[in-house]
């Protein structure tokens, strides 16, 4: 068995072989591509194709934080197409209907590497003379999320390696791929159940991670104080807008199209926007074009809130794709203490119970019977200036 076989891909291309006649020159030997099931509808062929868009130049960034794996399209021949990064040598691939085929250098021949139309826990086996790999569709409504965005619905397909027991075969690299429609590949995971997630790609001309919209957060005061019960009302107004050159449709899985919270300086959520509310369960969107803005107001209250600084946030809380967001701090300063009124002649509005004067009279302290000792905008304890007031001094 050659020694430099080190990824399932590999085997297909070199079998048992040497590893010369890997790589094959589409202008000396022009492959003609696999023939499609009669049976099989346009619309199927099309979706499966979707899921890993295969076109020169398109090329997968993956990482496992460590290291990089890159996975590219290097050259285009008709339907055929030449792919490097998922094997230790370049792998000529096609799709026909909804399956994607592996060329075999050794039997010459195209063999099933990924059947996107089978149904879930379908399995199917390839491989050549050395050994057999088992394909299982592991999952087609997977919700994954990546570097470069969310991906909903993905597809999974897990790959087993069964030698026979006289012949010894290296071990795969790929333990499993997942693709998402219109991203293509967006995870790998070796059999040692190491993870590569897609970090960026360009697939036919776009590019991941998606741009998407710019959003703010503010917020109509950067300090409030809490009420005697502890409680404060704010009042945000988040903005989303589309600074690309294109639309973006923002999808829901619900008719909630907004979402805030707010959190301690330690982390604990304070107050979540949709705790106490409902929604329908319909599917919902919304669509901004380049330069166009969607506005969320909201005035809300949160209860038994804390004194210190807290973390606002707003977002979008998409169903898939990007989730634009913000946020913003905020101060909370306790609730003062109450104003006390206090004197021999009752004449002073102070935050002490325990003020004492001496005991002259001046008919202007007859004007304060009837007036209101509370805290003032300054945050001092005064007498409230009422025209009534105003006028009874001036007397």
């Amino acid at each position: 068995m050659n020694k430099h076989i080190a990824v399932l891909v590999g085997a297909l291309l070199v079998g048992c072989g040497p590893e010369s006649s890997a790589v094959i020159d589409a202008e000396n030997d022009v492959l003609a591509g696999p023939e499609a099931d009669a049976s099989e509808t346009t619309e199927q062929a099309l979706t499966a194709t979707n899921f890993f868009p295969l076109r020169a130049g398109n090329t997968w960034n993956l990482s496992d934080g460590t290291t990089t794996k890159t996975v590219r399209v290097v050259r285009s021949s008709g339907s055929v197409h030449l792919v490097e990064g998922l094997s230790s040598t370049p792998a000529w691939m096609a799709f026909a209907g909804s399956r994607l085929w592996v060329w075999n250098t050794t039997t010459r021949a195209w063999q099933t590497f990924i059947n996107f139309g089978a149904a879930t826990e379908s399995r199917f086996s390839f491989g050549g003379p050395c050994e057999t790999f088992t394909v299982r569709q592991a999952g087609n409504k997977i919700a994954l999320m990546t570097p470069a965005g969310s991906f909903s619905p993905a597809v999974r397909y897990e790959f087993t390696l069964a030698p026979p027991p006289h012949v010894r075969c290296a071990m795969p690299m790929l333990a499993a791929l997942t693709f998402a429609e219109n991203a293509g590949l967006v995870e790998l995971r070796n059999p040692n159940q190491e993870t590569w997630a897609l970090q960026t790609a360009t697939v036919s001309g776009r590019t991941y991670p998606l741009p998407t919209a710019k959003a703010t957060l503010t917020l109509n005061q950067a300090r409030y104080q809490l009420a005697a019960d502890g409680s404060a009302t704010l009042r945000a107004t988040f903005v989303v807008k589309n600074e690309t050159t294109r639309p973006i449709t923002f999808n829901f899985s619900s008719s909630q199209q907004f979402e805030l919270s707010v959190e301690t300086a330690t982390g604990e959520t304070a107050y979540f926007w949709s705790a106490d509310k409902s929604f329908l369960s319909a599917l919902s969107s919304f669509t901004l074009q380049p330069n166009r803005s969607r506005t969320f107001t909201e005035t809300f209250t949160v209860s038994n809130a804390q004194a210190g600084w807290h973390t606002v946030k707003a977002w979008l809380p998409t169903s898939s794709g990007a989730k634009p967001e913000a946020s913003t701090k905020v101060e909370f300063v306790a609730a003062p203490g109450r104003c006390y009124v206090g004197g021999c002649s009752s004449h002073v509005c102070s935050d002490r119970a325990d003020v004492i004067t001496t005991c002259e009279w001046r008919p202007q302290y007859a004007c304060y019977r009837t007036a209101t000792c509370e805290r003032q905008a300054n945050g001092q304890c005064g007498w409230t200036q009422t025209p009534a007031l105003t006028q009874c001094l001036a007397r």
